[in-house]
């Protein structure tokens, strides 16, 4: 019985020091690699923020002027429609 709980000891410290080993430099490389997909996807994001907002400004200017809009429904969805604005 004590010859089970010495080798469920060694065989337990061998797997842990064997995941110590091997885990130290794929951090580094994965925490470069996503610090780089995250800088672009936030200029993505960031220019197509400053697109929306510049389509709302020019839609907000319309409503304001009470200019009639041309809409196209494009499809019925559970919680409204899908529309598009002809510029």
């Amino acid at each position: 019985m004590k010859l089970k709980k010495v080798l469920a000891l060694a065989l337990a410290t061998a797997m842990t020091l064997s995941l110590v080993a091997c885990g130290g430099s794929a951090e580094t490389t994965e925490s470069t690699e996503t610090t780089e997909t995250t800088e672009e996807a936030t200029e993505e994001t960031e220019e197509a923020a400053a697109e929306t907002n510049s389509v709302w400004a020019g839609f907000e200017e319309k409503m304001k002027a009470n200019t009639v809009i041309t809409v196209e429904i494009a499809g019925v969805v559970k919680s409204g429609v899908v529309a598009y604005i002809d510029n």
